[in-house]
């Protein structure tokens, strides 16, 4: 089954589209905000998609998805690359 396109995925209800990353996504990283919320950065297809997770239980509530790198800023002090 081919991944949707970025506006096809933006078109599918918010279960669906939470389904479909969780399944199909490539789970890249994940971080926390200054209130503990966490968030997971996964990429699928052509475009990353942000799930933010419900504080108390963890569980998956919405997610984001986005082609602009800006907010790719919000992870890059949890990546981390092997010395060389």
């Amino acid at each position: 089954m081919p991944l949707p396109s970025f506006a096809a995925f933006n078109h599918l209800n918010p279960r669906a589209q939470l389904t479909l990353v969780l399944m199909e996504g490539t789970y890249l990283t994940k971080r926390f905000d200054e209130t503990g919320a966490r968030f997971s950065l996964y990429y699928l297809a052509s475009f990353f998609v942000e799930v933010y997770y419900e504080e108390e239980f963890y569980h998956e509530h919405r997610c984001r998805s986005f082609v602009n790198p800006a907010p790719l800023e919000a992870y890059v002090s949890a990546i981390q690359l092997p010395n060389l």
